[in-house]
């Protein structure tokens, strides 16, 4: 079976699910610019959505490392992202195909939406939205990104 992929508008996604939620969070933090300020972010008012956040922080050499692999992402993909880096667990064309969501959020030309199947060999079957958003560092870097992911 051949994952599912699909680039979609945030519309598409009911307003309770958990995608919809960081958006209208994400959002509500939007001074300027594309990406919201990193030192603006409170994990405490989106409490209702951490289980299905993959935090990810840019590093030097460019690669992007787990941060935060929330319980519901765990359950969901049954591997631990958390400690590892972008690619360690995912099929190549996965990994290029999220590299590609980031270097389009690094742009500023985001957030993203997605509706997809998961790229993990026997959980194929599984129907997820997704959201892909960019956070900035003090002097306007790209510095993390969070990635929502949660079932349909």
């Amino acid at each position: 079976m051949v994952p599912y992929f699909k680039h979609i508008p945030p519309e598409e996604i009911p307003s309770e699910h958990p995608v919809s939620l960081f958006r209208a969070f994400w959002e509500s933090k939007l001074a300027s610019g594309r990406l919201v300020k990193w030192a603006d972010f409170s994990p405490m008012s989106i409490a209702e959505v951490l289980p299905w956040v993959l935090m990810l922080e840019k590093q030097p050499d460019g690669r992007f490392f787990y941060e935060i692999s929330g319980s519901g992402c765990e359950m969901l993909f049954g591997v631990k992202y958390e400690g590892k880096f972008l690619g360690d667990d995912l099929p190549p064309e996965a990994t290029e195909q999220r590299l590609e969501e980031f270097r389009i959020i690094e742009r500023g030309e985001g957030p993203l939406f997605s509706q997809n199947t998961l790229p993990i060999a026997d959980k194929q079957f599984k129907e997820v939205y997704r959201g892909v958003f960019g956070f900035q560092d003090d002097d306007g870097l790209l510095n993390k990104i969070i990635v929502v992911i949660a079932p349909i």
